[in-house]
């Protein structure tokens, strides 16, 4: 291509920065581009922002290139040439936004004032008054784009801080809008099915999840890396319980994103952007992880990088499903995820019992909500049969426990630590609380609440060794 490294460096940063573009396109002319291709890809740019607010993706600029019934077949060609090389290109980094757009400052200054200088130089040598182009040319010199760039950095006032919006709720007190949100869980612990609810609320605009009021509804897309199994089937009984019949925008990859690869994940970011999401899901994080390590920084940041950069560009809130360790306290891996992420909800279940617990772990720009008893409801499929037996397909979906249940599971577990103490009259509250499971911090509160109603009564007597049986025996033998 003809076209300079600047010009192109320029037209892929108003590409994959709306941000800048919003700023630099009001501002430019496609007589600043030195060559043909680049003016005409501007044009069409700058058309689609005057109409819709936002720089169209390239394979939409291509097909406008083509239905561009003003423009030669040679500039055609160069402007799809140039099309085809942007795409080829690494996207711009929405940090680079600052640095870039002082840059691209005083480049546009110089080419302006190159501009004006020729055309004062024309005018003069046709015998024209240059006072008019004269004052052109010293407003272009003096012209400016950015008023509080002074370097790398965007320093804010305190005006100009405390009025920027709080950032609005997308699930009301639950999940804050454009946040990371990790949900952990051991295996087989329904975080499939709590995250596929969520998307699919989102997807269909209905107005609350988990009974809490959802703000904003719209695309969602959900990529299953761990393949898609019986997930149609979990969707069809989605659609049943909640009277879905009509489409709406959820999109799914059947494959992981290799979050770790660059290529690939600089390839998923340009074409998820094109959907606009309001969620996207990773489920899971480990599968889009594979071939790196888990536990180690390096790889976990630069995951957790690809998340930051969905959210900077698209404006999305991103789920990630997760695995617990062992003790199911607490996520795997690498420490990175969990100071990176806004909400870290951990569930904690039992496989024999289809009511589980949603808790909050880590609430960055919120308060931390109490812990949400949920049911797994099995749904017969009135439209589905297994293809081998012919009987009924069914599936399972998320609902909130409801209140008497609730009420109902906490006398169990009550009588449960009555049972237990009754034939372990020495039992501490932690053996207590690991007999009942669950989460051991929850069980210890509830345990002390127990015991501070008198609902049940510890025996505090301190345990004695065998060494102190033998120095009393020894005490009484001396006495």
């Amino acid at each position: 291509m003809h076209s300079s490294h600047r010009e192109r460096t320029l037209l892929r940063a108003l590409i994959d920065i709306p941000a800048l573009a919003g700023q630099l396109i009001p501002a430019l002319d496609a007589s600043l581009f030195e060559n043909n291709a680049p003016a005409a890809l501007f044009s069409l740019m700058a058309e689609g922002y005057a109409q819709h607010h936002t720089v169209p993706d390239l394979n939409v600029l291509r097909m406008r290139n083509a239905a561009g019934a003003a423009q030669t077949e040679a500039s055609y060609r160069e402007a799809d040439e140039l099309i085809s090389e942007l795409q080829s290109m690494t996207p711009i980094d929405g940090f680079q936004a600052p640095l870039l757009l002082k840059e691209f400052e005083e480049w546009i200054r110089g080419r302006t004032v190159h501009l004006r200088l020729s055309g004062v130089i024309t005018a003069w040598e046709k015998g024209r008054d240059v006072g008019p182009l004269i004052d052109e040319l010293k407003a272009a010199s003096e012209w400016t784009l950015t008023t509080k760039q002074s370097g790398r950095f965007t320093f804010h006032d305190r005006d100009a801080l405390l009025k920027s919006a709080a950032a609005p709720f997308l699930v009301q007190d639950l999940i804050v809008e454009n946040s990371s949100v990790a949900l952990v869980a051991a295996p087989g612990s329904n975080k499939t099915f709590l995250a596929l609810d969520l998307a699919l609320s989102v997807a269909t605009g209905q107005p609350t999840w988990l009974n809490r009021r959802l703000n904003r509804s719209g695309p969602v897309v959900y990529v299953l890396g761990e393949g898609g199994g019986r997930f149609t089937l979990r969707m069809r009984a989605w659609e049943q319980e909640h009277g879905i019949a009509d489409g709406y925008p959820f999109y799914s990859v059947n494959e992981a994103v290799q979050l770790t690869n660059r290529s690939e994940a600089d390839t998923f970011v340009r074409e998820v952007a094109a959907l606009k999401p309001v969620l996207i899901v990773f489920d899971t994080l480990s599968r889009c992880l594979a071939g790196a390590d888990e536990n180690n920084q390096k790889d976990m940041s630069a995951a957790i990088n690809v998340c930051d950069r969905l959210r900077q560009r698209i404006g999305c809130s991103v789920l990630l499903l997760h695995h617990t360790t062992k003790n199911g306290e607490t996520e795997r891996g690498s420490s990175v995820l969990r100071g990176a992420v806004d909400s870290l909800f951990l569930i904690k279940a039992d496989t024999s019992d289809p009511t589980f617990t949603l808790f909050c772990d880590k609430q960055k720009d919120a308060e931390p909500f109490a812990p949400i008893d949920l049911i797994r409801k099995q749904v017969t499929l009135e439209s589905e049969r297994d293809p081998n037996t012919g009987d009924p397909q069914w599936s399972c979906v998320v609902n909130v426990v409801p209140p008497t249940l609730a009420t109902q599971r906490a006398d169990i577990l009550l009588w449960k630590a009555r049972e237990f103490l009754l034939k372990n009259p020495g039992a501490s509250k932690g053996t207590l609380a690991d007999h009942l499971g669950g989460r051991r911090a929850e069980r210890l509160r509830q345990i002390s609440d127990w015991a501070a109603s008198g609902e049940i009564r510890l025996n505090r007597k301190r345990q004695t060794s065998p060494l102190d049986d033998l120095r009393a025996e020894v005490s009484l033998s001396v006495h």
